[in-house]
C-alpha cells in the first residue's frame, strides 16, 4: 500500500514560495489584521515581530508554515515590514538566530487559532 501521495515535484514545492505573489495576492493574504495584533505584541524586537508576521501571512497564503523562514520573496517581506513600520526589512535574516523561535511562533499561531483547514 502506498504511503506517499505526493509526487517528488509536489514535495519539493510544499511550504515554499515558488514564485512571487501577485499584487492581488499581496493585498489579500499579506495584509495584517487586527486579530493578528495580540501575537505581534508578544514580539519585542523588529526581527521577531517581522518573522512572526511573515509566518502568519504565509500560513494564510500557502496554507502551511514555511520550510525556511528566510526564503521569502522580497515583495512579501517589504509589504509586511511596511505595515509594521520596520524600515529595514533585512532584519528578517536575524529571525532564525535562535533555533527554536520559528517553531515556538508556529505553536503560538496554532494556539491563537490562525491555522487553516486543509483544502
Amino acid at each position: 500500500m502506498p504511503t506517499n501521495f505526493r509526487s517528488p515535484e509536489q514535495i519539493s514545492r510544499y511550504a515554499r514560495y515558488n514564485a512571487d505573489p501577485t499584487p492581488e495576492d499581496l493585498a489579500e493574504f499579506f495584509h495584517l489584521k487586527p486579530t493578528d495584533q495580540p501575537l505581534l505584541d508578544i514580539c519585542r524586537l523588529p526581527h521577531t515581530k517581522l518573522g512572526m508576521a511573515v509566518q502568519i501571512c504565509t500560513l494564510r497564503y500557502l496554507n502551511a508554515f514555511l520550510a525556511s523562514s528566510t526564503d521569502v520573496p522580497a515583495a512579501v517581506v517589504k509589504t509586511v515590514a511596511d505595515q509594521l513600520g520596520i524600515k529595514n526589512p533585512g532584519v528578517l535574516k536575524r529571525y532564525l538566530e535562535r533555533r527554536t523561535t520559528k517553531s515556538e511562533h508556529a505553536e503560538m499561531i496554532r494556539e491563537h487559532g490562525l491555522t487553516l483547514p486543509l483544502a
